[in-house]
């Protein structure tokens, strides 16, 4: 099938071939094999993955030109020419991820294990860029970010800054490793 991409979507007009099949009935019994290739230009475009309530394992790969459908749909004109590959593997309790984008001069990488049960992770996070204007209100001079997310993803943030993602009442999982997290100054729980 031929997918045509307005201007209002695509920044220009762009033609997609796609190709595959979709079933999803839950986020517990899903599947998909979609890939998508720019015609008349570069670009391409696939994912793969398979869920059911044990596990959940997929890929999602991309890659195109500077100037590129996904520029524009990701309202940054300036982004560059973009790759990204993404694997997630494994039991819901222990997903192992690895996320790499490439984007014009910039570089984020992520890897680690996920529990979807819990909602905690163990990630490992990186990105390095050069000056870059992505969009006309977004710009750096250079960036370089590293860290380590351990814990668990808070339903509610807290409202200061500290170390640790979550709070022990959000999450209950990891009250343990809350109270062994060091504070910056300044910063108490919410309340």
């Amino acid at each position: 099938d031929v997918l045509e991409l307005g201007p209002a979507l695509a920044g220009t007009a762009a033609s997609v071939s796609v190709t595959g099949s979709v079933q999803l009935r839950s986020l517990q019994d899903a599947m998909a094999d979609v890939v998508a290739r720019r015609i008349g230009g570069d670009g391409e475009y696939a994912l793969h993955f398979r869920f059911d309530p044990k596990r959940m394992d997929g890929t999602l790969t991309l890659h195109e030109p500077a100037g590129g459908p996904l520029e524009n749909v990701l309202q940054l004109p300036g982004l560059g020419a973009l790759s990204a590959a993404m694997t997630l593997s494994g039991p819901r309790h222990a997903e192992r991820i690895d996320l790499k984008v490439d984007a014009g001069g910039l570089q984020a990488r992520a890897q680690g294990t996920i529990d979807l049960d819990k909602r905690s992770a163990d990630l490992d996070y990186s990105a390095a860029a050069t000056a870059m204007r992505p969009r006309p209100d977004l710009a750096w001079q250079r960036l370089d970010l590293r860290g380590r997310w351990h814990g668990c993803h808070a339903s509610q943030p807290p409202r200061s800054s500290t170390t640790s993602p979550c709070w022990p009442a959000a999450c209950p999982a990891c009250a343990s490793a809350a109270s062994r997290s060091r504070r910056w100054p300044g910063a108490s729980p919410p309340g």
